[in-house]
């Protein structure tokens, strides 16, 4: 084989959700007074948002590695990755939950592959095993105050109690927008007070509630909502 195609890096990742947060640059300087050499890992890859750098989207390795120690300001392993749909170019690491291992024996020069039965684009491998499936698993959040904020990074089912007779909001903040497939469980207990939502969630209304009762809600993300999917309660 000749040697210009076997020095082609022939791994390539698949995005299982929006990357730009997770889309790296690297820069280095000597400030003084010391004038040592310093480095930065700084998630603004220009023109990476969540529509440009979307889950699905296939990056391939461009060659380029950052070691920790040998380069600083790096803590674990990094890899140069191009996107060739939206010609943006970064490092990210190969081993985050974000994503996942398209292939590792085709040229990265290879256009996305079609599926000749389906005529889908691959989106890597099925998985079929005999050995247990283990994934994060993330503690019950607590949700507080009239104004609660609802952050993904602290659980995926949240309990709500509502003040006596107070008007109370839930608010989403983080990640934005949501990641896309992810869904949520509320359940919501208090007193006689009401609850309404930001403008992420789409619901089919408000909620009531006595101080008996308990009311729960399932929302699921399209990449950019929270959709309410069932509930149980009273609708105002």
């Amino acid at each position: 084989m000749p040697r210009e195609l076997k020095d082609v890096p022939m791994k390539s990742y698949l995005s299982t959700a929006p990357f730009n947060s997770y889309f790296f640059t690297y820069t280095t300087s000597s400030p003084p007074p010391t004038y040592n050499r310093v480095g930065v890992l700084s998630a603004n890859v220009a023109g990476a948002t969540s529509i440009t750098c979307p889950a699905g989207r296939v990056l391939r390795e461009n060659g380029r590695r950052l070691y920790p120690s040998a380069h600083p300001g790096v803590t674990t392993l990094m890899v140069g990755v191009f996107d060739n749909q939206s010609m943006l170019s970064g490092f990210i690491d190969p081993n985050s939950p974000v994503f996942a291992i398209y292939s590792t024996d085709r040229p990265g020069y290879l256009k996305d592959a079609v599926d000749p039965t389906g005529l889908l684009t691959d989106q890597g491998p099925p998985v079929r095993t005999n050995g247990v499936i283990s994934s994060r698993v993330v503690s019950v959040g607590v949700l507080t105050g009239a104004g609660a904020t609802l952050d993904l990074a602290t659980g995926r089912v949240f309990t709500f109690t509502l003040p006596a007779t107070a008007v109370s909001t839930v608010v989403y903040v983080s990640p934005s927008p949501p990641l896309q497939g992810v869904l949520i469980n509320l359940i919501i207990t208090g007193g006689t007070g009401s609850l309404s939502f930001s403008s992420t969630f789409k619901t089919s209304g408000g909620i009531s509630i006595s101080g008996t009762n308990t009311i729960t809600m399932t929302f699921v993300s399209d990449g950019t909502y929270l959709w309410e999917t069932s509930r149980t309660g009273n609708l105002f």
